[in-house]
């Protein structure tokens, strides 16, 4: 099974940004183990905004500690950069073909304004697993907990 995290910053990163994190996360995945056992891993860097990391579990499990270092990782990349990899109250959608990230508050405004309804895209980056963030990750507001913002 592959094991799945979804990192969204807080605002789209520049493409020097991204530059910067494409080389830590290849350094990053080349040393990562667990146990002493190098993980199978990889990542993505989607739409300036989503650090998509993946470990295929089958040779090797990510374990606490692991996961931790990858945490840890993140945070000292999201310092260098001023971004913020773990806040929440952020969400992401698509709009006019172009991927938006605002906070929920503005999520709901955008919504009551009509701007933005169940049949909207959204991220949903609570996925954990590859079969669900092949299935899961971008689906329509209406099927995702952000149908509770739409009411």
């Amino acid at each position: 099974m592959n094991r799945v995290w979804v990192y969204q910053a807080n605002r789209k990163l520049s493409v020097n940004e991204q530059e910067k994190v494409n080389a830590f996360m290849q350094h990053f995945i080349a040393n990562w183990k667990a146990h002493g056992a190098k993980l199978n891993a990889d990542y993505e860097l989607l739409h300036g905004l989503f650090l998509v990391i993946k470990v295929d579990e089958r040779s090797q499990e990510a374990t606490g500690c692991s996961i931790d270092e990858s945490v840890h990782a993140l945070k000292g990349l999201q310092q260098e950069l001023g971004i913020d990899f773990f806040n929440r109250q952020r969400t992401a959608f698509e709009l006019n073909g172009e991927v938006e990230e605002c906070s929920l508050a503005e999520f709901k405004a955008k919504a009551q304004a009509g701007e933005i309804t169940g049949d909207t895209m959204v991220f949903n980056n609570a996925i954990s697993t590859q079969e669900e963030y092949e299935s899961n990750w971008k689906i329509p507001a209406s099927q995702s907990w952000h149908n509770r913002v739409l009411a």
